[in-house]
């Protein structure tokens, strides 16, 4: 049996992530194709630590007078690892198409930040390089989807949720959002962008071809409000 697909979804957070992973999961399971929905964090005890911290900090900083950015990455990169080996991998050799919420990419933008928050001193370079060894061993999604919106969208998205939107949030997620545009200039022939300035409201139409790996969409159109 051939190895499924691994397509991730990455993104600021209210970028439209969720909709469009279901969405294009409703769209390959109509054409007949095996999939796997995964979401951001495993169901292992770590993921469930990671969920809950989510609810108390929107970074998953760890609230605390030392310095924990790097610990806390660790957890994240933990739990990837884990969900590769119990969540990814047997989905994949089932020849299903997995459809993940972040995976790699985020890995990059979300960490990063932080670190460099509690640690000036370490160049985003290093950082890249730190984030590349650690990472080595996990699953390089065959495609990703990278949502991008505005920053005023950003902000009424979060808000219409009932969040709040600071100055240093705003901060955060505009050096995220270089580090994705840069991951995506780097991995033009896996990474997709989207300029997700509206609402999905119907994908109206998603081809899967295979003449050769990696996996790509050869034509999709969405239908925007």
């Amino acid at each position: 049996m051939n190895r499924g697909y691994l397509v991730s979804f990455e993104g600021q957070d209210a970028t439209g992530k969720t909709e469009l992973l279901y969405r294009v999961n409703y769209a390959l399971r109509k054409r007949g194709y095996e999939t796997s929905v995964v979401e951001e964090f495993s169901n292992s005890p770590i993921g469930n630590y990671l969920r809950e911290l989510l609810t108390r900090d929107k970074f998953l900083r760890m609230q605390n007078d030392i310095p924990t950015a790097f610990s806390g990455a660790m957890y994240v990169i933990a739990d990837l690892y884990y969900q590769d080996e119990h969540e990814i991998k047997p989905k994949l050799n089932e020849g299903k198409i997995v459809l993940k919420e972040r995976h790699i990419d985020s890995l990059f933008a979300c960490e990063i930040p932080k670190i460099r928050d509690e640690y000036p001193h370490i160049t985003t370079e290093l950082l890249y390089n730190w984030i590349e060894s650690v990472s080595t061993h996990l699953y390089i999604p065959d495609l990703s989807f990278l949502l991008i919106v505005p920053e005023d969208i950003l902000i009424e998205r979060i808000r219409s949720r009932g969040e709040s939107v600071s100055d240093e949030d705003l901060r955060v997620f505009a050096e995220r959002e270089k580090i994705y545009r840069r991951l995506a200039e780097k991995h033009k022939d896996r990474i997709v962008v989207f300029d997700n300035n509206k609402e999905i409201e119907k994908l109206s139409l998603i081809h899967i071809s295979e003449p050769t790996r990696p996996l790509y969409i050869s034509y999709a159109v969405f239908c925007l409000k």
